[in-house]
């Protein structure tokens, strides 16, 4: 697997490769033909090779000749192109269709592979609700099977990270870089590491960050990555090296990553590096000039992404003491993180309004999210807290914690009172229609 290669080892699996192909259609094995260019071509990509859309097209042809060499890999390759091309509505029709096809009759492996990918879409879309429940399907699959699968362990935790429980989110990122790690996966390590970051930037652990996000970037300089969306960490190592202090590191990562990501396209990738270089403007001492490249950030985002750039706007906001133009960036981040079901990040949101005394426009009903729902709801069916954690694949130190903000904002002290409680309707988060699909290069 390319996963595993050092960049030596990538520059001759690329040849092995072609070689394969070359062989394959020499012979006429149109099915080995393909196999052996989406390998390729997955290959290519990750060193930013732009032949890999031109080795992509050439798989495409063989199939178009030959129906019976359909290959549900080249299918899903073309779904991580429009992945990484911030085309997302192709991209989850694609797979959602592909899914349809194999589902019944692919193995496991396969099966899990199409729905990692489509978590990711899903969770860059905002649609926090979606990739948490395909998420949750992944994640039942293998363990059904009782094998490793770093990869679904990844999209749990990107899917919990932006719409379920950072407290889960942050063992399915651990667990998936110890099992990535064990089976040399260097690729779904990274990604696994890139999720653990984030949440430690987020949760306000910067050095921390800082320390997990170096690690993925030297993965990733071995393994020789060069287009910036494969897997997405620059601008929050920036964001964490401005935080920390570390202002020139930032800057020249940022200028470096800038440059990446004009090179390949990738314009969600520079919108977030812009946000990290508005932080890093105010941390020079140029708070004005950072609002202003907050502003007009935000202004050409939208989901999770503009409420993450709204957030920092507001922090600049509170130190420059404009206090209502703070609460406003806060209250309009907050009800974006509703309409999304961003429920760890409303809860963040929610945290900081309530220090500055202010009302979101959104319902700002005490409300249980997505997370604790699910565990409230096995709770009220009789579940103890290890058949809790079993469900939902977290741990019972997990489920503690997380009875414990139930219990809390239900106003109850004991399992008996929860239960008499949930007889009651208790109020949840909006759940308005599903929006299309945007990029949210989180």
């Amino acid at each position: 697997m390319a996963g595993r290669c050092s960049a030596a080892d990538t520059v001759e699996a690329v040849e092995q490769a072609a070689r394969s192909a070359e062989l394959a259609t020499l012979a006429g094995d149109a099915s080995t033909a393909v196999r052996a260019l989406t390998r390729l071509a997955h290959l290519q990509s990750l060193r930013g090779d732009p032949a890999a859309r031109a080795t992509v097209a050439k798989a495409i042809e063989i199939v178009e000749r030959h129906p019976q060499a359909e290959s549900w890999e080249l299918e899903r390759h073309q779904a991580v192109i429009e992945l990484g091309d911030d085309d997302l509505q192709r991209a989850e029709r694609r797979l959602l269709s592909l899914l349809r096809k194999v589902e019944e009759t692919a193995a496991v492996e396969d099966t899990v592979a199409i729905m990692v990918t489509l978590a990711e879409v899903q969770s860059r879309a905002g649609q926090c609700r979606r990739a948490v429940d395909t998420a949750q399907r992944a994640m039942t699959l293998f363990s059904e099977a009782g094998i490793s699968c770093p990869p679904a362990l990844f999209a749990a935790a990107l899917a919990e990270a932006n719409g379920g429980s950072v407290e889960a989110a942050t063992e399915h990122a651990e667990r998936g870089a110890r099992e990535s790690a064990a089976d040399g996966d260097q690729l779904y390590l990274m990604r696994n590491l890139a999720v653990l970051g984030q949440i430690q930037l987020t949760t306000g652990d910067a050095a921390a960050a800082v320390e997990t996000l170096c690690r993925v970037s030297e993965i990733g300089r071995r393994m020789d990555i060069r287009d910036p969306a494969v897997v997405r960490w620059h601008a929050d190592l920036a964001e964490a090296l401005v935080a920390t202090g570390a202002l020139e590191d930032a800057r020249e990562l940022i200028e470096l990553t800038s440059r990446q990501a004009l090179d390949f396209g990738r314009h969600g990738v520079l919108a977030n590096l812009e946000r990290s270089a508005a932080l890093l403007a105010v941390a020079t001492g140029l708070p004005n000039d950072g609002v202003a490249r907050l502003r007009a950030v935000a202004d050409g985002q939208a989901g999770l992404d503009r409420a993450r750039t709204l957030v920092a706007l507001a922090g600049v906001e509170r130190r420059c003491r404009r206090r209502a133009a703070a609460r406003a960036a806060l209250s309009e981040a907050y009800d974006i993180c509703v309409a999304i079901s961003a429920t760890p990040w409303a809860d963040r949101v929610r945290e900081e309004l309530d220090r500055t005394g202010a009302q979101s426009r959104a319902d700002h009903a005490v409300a249980l999210t997505v997370a604790e729902q699910r565990v409230a709801e096995l709770v009220r069916a009789g579940s103890t807290n290890r058949e809790v954690a079993a469900v939902l694949f977290i741990s019972v130190k997990t489920v503690e914690a997380t009875l414990s903000r139930i219990y809390r904002k239900v106003g109850v002290r004991s399992r008996t009172e929860l239960v008499r409680a949930m007889d009651v309707p208790v109020p949840e988060a909006r759940r308005p229609e599903p929006e299309p699909l945007r990029s949210q290069a989180v």
